[in-house]
């Protein structure tokens, strides 16, 4: 995925922030789902050569997300790689859309807390 492309995947995914609300998720079907074909599209090469990858998220393959295996809690988590059934990877995709001052830090914290949530169960 080039630059200019994952632009205009960001604004088809603003343009439906602002049409459904920012309650919806379908503005992160649009992002996430770009975001999974590609990183599928790149794991092609891997498959090839024998390993059996696969990539899960909302608006794509399965249209869900998966959950990671936790050391305190399991977690949801936005997109995730998958090597012969096992989830290998997980990439959390945040969507600061208010109060990015404030916001922008939190999100921050949270992201640290949940990495070290999964990392410690190994």
């Amino acid at each position: 995925m080039n630059n200019y492309f994952f632009l205009d995947i960001l604004k088809a995914s603003f343009l439906k922030y602002i049409e459904k609300g920012s309650r919806s998720n379908e503005k992160l079907k649009i992002l996430h789902g770009a975001i999974s074909g590609d990183l599928s599209e790149r794991l092609k090469t891997a498959n090839d050569m024998g390993g059996h990858y696969t990539v899960a998220s909302l608006g794509f393959d399965l249209g869900a997300e998966q959950k990671m295996i936790g050391r305190y809690i399991d977690k949801a988590v936005d997109i995730t790689i998958s090597k012969d059934g096992v989830i290998v990877s997980g990439v959390a995709v945040k969507y600061v859309m208010g109060n990015y001052m404030q916001n922008s830090n939190n999100y921050f914290e949270n992201m640290l807390g949940e990495t070290a949530n999964i990392r410690c169960n190994g």
